[in-house]
């Protein structure tokens, strides 16, 4: 039985002399195996023939196959069109798009399709598989952090400090004030001299009293805060209690040797933060004679602000403001209740 097939504009011709079939060549798919050539047209309808029967083409099945796919490949499929328009153009029926341009309301482009997964559970897939985007029940785009994971371990999120904290107000671990207690300390000479009114308390060298204030013990400068509260506690128990006054400043001075008068200069005094008088008609007894202990209370009504000048430190004068006679080695310590900012 004689086979032939020929080319027509969009069509081939199968003629196996039983009657003619004429198939669509977008629909038409050829292929040999041994001496037989198979074309088929859809998944139902296909015929074979051995390669002798051809009449037109002629040739090995091989040859056949290749000749008849030389008549598909002169055709003009029907999607020809649809891709000449749609892949050139950045228009509004063209799937490319410009980069930097809006969108506009009647756009043409591919709609991107995801799964709807709310608790994103684990895939079959395994690593270096192609996968389906994935979104949760409002729509939005999941995705995956690692470093960010194993910072929100539990409920907390873990922050590593690799580098120091910049210059500023930053704190790690204190976001507003504190209060804190400041101390500081002056042991006078061991002798029982007199004191009058108006002469320094001091190591004999006169080295003002230092009070650490401020966050940090470096890089303080500028911080600032409160002084709420002070306290004097006194070594020593004697019948006569000492009125003194503790002059506060931001720079350090040398006030003078023990005993001697306190006369600081105008410049000294422009640095003066305030002035905290403890008076001995409020002295509170501890333990009675020369070998025993005193308090002073003061609330420091409205407080003292300061900001420091030089790193953590505020610095301190004691002035007596009457006439004592002190124990040897008396020591006097002043504790502030100070609100950090």
């Amino acid at each position: 039985m004689p086979i032939a097939v020929t080319n027509s504009t969009s069509t081939i011709i199968l003629d196996d002399g039983g009657g003619q079939i004429a198939v669509s060549k977008e629909l038409v798919r050829v292929s040999n195996y041994d001496t037989n050539v198979r074309i088929q047209w859809s998944p139902t309808e296909y015929r074979v023939y051995p390669a002798a029967d051809f009449t037109a083409p002629t040739g090995t099945a091989l040859a056949i196959k290749d000749a008849i796919e030389a008549f598909l490949d002169t055709s003009t499929p029907s999607v020809s069109t649809a891709v000449t328009s749609v892949i050139p153009g950045t228009g509004a029926t063209n799937l490319g798009k410009a980069i930097d341009t809006a969108t506009g309301l009647t756009d043409t482009g591919v709609l991107t399709l995801a799964t709807r997964d709310d608790a994103l559970s684990a895939l079959t897939p395994i690593e270096g598989d192609n996968v389906q985007l994935r979104v949760d029940a409002n729509g939005a785009l999941w995705t995956h952090d690692d470093a960010l994971d194993a910072a929100l371990a539990g409920n907390e999120l873990q922050v590593d400090i690799v580098a120091a904290l910049p210059a500023g107000e930053l704190f790690l671990g204190a976001m507003a004030g504190r209060t804190i207690i400041a101390n500081g300390t002056v042991t006078r000479p061991a002798d029982t001299t007199t004191y009058t009114a108006n002469d320094v308390i001091s190591a004999a060298t006169g080295v003002a009293i230092t009070f650490s204030v401020a966050r940090l013990t470096s890089g303080s400068t500028g911080r600032s805060g409160v002084i709420q509260s002070a306290t004097l506690v006194d070594s020593g128990n004697e019948t006569t209690k000492l009125d003194g006054d503790l002059f506060l400043f931001d720079t350090s001075f040398t006030a003078g040797n023990d005993n001697a008068a306190f006369v600081p200069t105008d410049a000294n005094m422009l640095n003066l933060l305030g002035v905290i008088t403890f008076s001995g008609g409020t002295a509170r007894s501890g333990l009675a004679g020369t070998g025993g202990n005193s308090a002073y209370p003061n609330a420091l009504s409205g407080g003292i602000p300061f900001v420091c000048l030089t790193e953590n430190q505020l610095y301190g004068i004691f002035v007596a403001r009457n006439a004592y006679v002190p124990i040897s080695a008396e020591v006097f310590t002043f504790r502030l209740g100070i609100l950090q900012d």
